[in-house]
């Protein structure tokens, strides 16, 4: 299933390089950004850390409004009542605590998807740390704290495609969860072509949010996003087979443009001439070339828009 929809986590929101560079991709791809506000925040405050938005236009400001949305205001979630239940279980200790001295901090026996998730997670953090437990107090809690965000998030996300489905902007850590809960179900990323334009042009910082407001508002990306999903499409959803796919769509709409642009003296000598035959008042001929030469180019464009984009967003 694809979706045009896209939802970030309440650490995505905060993350300096998540919306300097990352936001600036979703933005361009999806048609809806949902955040998670946790009920308190608006679009204008998660806008505020826009470079730049200030000074933008009221046009520009419009798109931007019109793309981001707080969840809260597109799906029936009790936001208050599950941060309370969050809160309650803080309250004892936050996670199973068990042993003779409540020394062990995560589930002997996994009995759900997050549970399973929840000691990955730790797993991974004690990895990361170089021991094979915790035994600190304040450690214990930061890596509790840790798993659990990133679970509470792909929860919440789930709960949220229920309603809405949305691909998820996962963090590493979330990521992480999302592969262990696997292990006990059907727990997955939607599949969306928007992973083939991550990995083709997997940053945009060289493009300041005017240029991206700009190619939004003149719809001047769809063509490339249309190329984007008949390539995904075509093979199957399978990443790699696609990157080799488009890079094989580059290479003959490279041959193509070249080939169309070769000099050829003959045929516009041949042109020139039937162009300026002193006939009537208006040549026939001036006028047929010219309407040949029109929808060349207007045929041109609608084949390598795409191509064009594709390059502009390379390199500017």
């Amino acid at each position: 299933m694809t979706s045009h929809s896209t939802f970030v986590s309440s650490h995505g929101m905060v993350s300096e390089s998540f919306k300097t560079d990352r936001l600036k991709l979703c933005f361009l791809w999806f048609d809806e950004i949902l955040f998670e506000d946790l009920g308190r925040i608006s679009r204008e405050k998660f806008l505020e850390g826009i470079e730049g938005f200030e000074g933008f236009t009221p046009r520009q400001k419009g798109v931007f409004l019109e793309t981001v949305s707080p969840a809260s205001e597109c799906v029936e979630i009790d936001w208050k009542a599950d941060y309370k239940d969050q809160a309650r279980l803080m309250e004892r200790h936050g996670y199973p605590r068990w042993g003779a001295n409540h020394e062990n901090y995560d589930f002997p026996d996994p009995e759900t998807p997050e549970q399973a998730a929840h000691n990955a997670l730790l797993r991974k953090i004690e990895a990361e740390h170089g021991v094979a437990r915790f035994d600190d107090g304040y450690d214990i809690e930061q890596a509790e704290g840790r798993a659990g965000s990133a679970v509470n998030a792909v929860r919440r996300w789930r709960e949220i495609a229920e309603q809405r489905p949305c691909f998820f902007q996962a963090r590493r850590d979330e990521q992480d969860a999302m592969s262990a809960m696997s292990s006990f179900g059907q727990i997955e990323n939607l599949q969306t072509p928007f992973t083939l334009f991550e990995a083709t042009i997997p940053s945009l910082t060289h493009l300041e949010w005017r240029d991206i407001a700009t190619l939004k508002i003149n719809d001047t990306f769809r063509s490339l996003r249309s190329k984007f999903q008949d390539v995904y499409s075509a093979n199957d959803g399978q990443l790699s087979a696609a990157v080799s796919a488009l890079k094989e769509a580059e290479a003959q709409a490279t041959d193509a443009i070249i080939d169309m642009s070769r000099p050829r003296p003959g045929k516009a000598m041949i042109e020139g001439i039937l162009g300026n035959l002193p006939l009537a008042a208006v040549n026939p001929f001036s006028i047929i070339i010219s309407l040949k030469s029109f929808f060349s180019e207007v045929q041109k464009a609608d084949h390598y828009d795409w191509f064009y984009m594709l390059r502009d967003l390379r390199e500017k």
